[in-house]
């Protein structure tokens, strides 16, 4: 059975299900145009371990509550970005503006992190 809960005073229903489809489709596009935005540009960079081109790494950092996937790929130098802070700083204009929406959970992100990467790297 699908658990529909109210939302809001104005008893609104939301499919949680739905809720989370949705958010798993909103950053999977905010990585996608990344991941696009750095072969478009000729941006990516070999890969250490496998020699293949690399153009995103993602990486899960806290705001609020809440665990967001950001590229930690770095097309400028070619490098991964391994300072939380500085994803912070690079991406929460992405995260305050509703670009990026965060999940529940790190282990959330992750389930989402594994599905997105084999979709987009395919």
């Amino acid at each position: 059975m699908v658990d529909f809960r109210p939302a809001k005073a104005d008893n609104t229903v939301v499919n949680p299900s739905m809720v989370k489809f949705r958010r798993f489709m909103k950053n999977r596009k905010f990585l996608q145009r990344f991941h696009q935005g750095v072969l478009d540009k000729g941006q990516s960079a070999p890969d250490k371990a496998s020699g293949l081109p690399q153009t995103m790494q993602i990486a899960g950092i806290g705001v609020g509550g809440k665990e967001f996937l950001v590229p930690s790929f770095d097309p400028a130098t070619g490098g991964v970005i391994s300072d939380p802070k500085v994803l912070m700083k690079r991406f929460l204009p992405a995260i305050q503006s509703g670009e990026i929406e965060g999940f529940d959970s790190p282990e959330e992100a992750q389930e989402a992190m594994k599905i997105i990467r084999q979709q987009i790297i395919k």
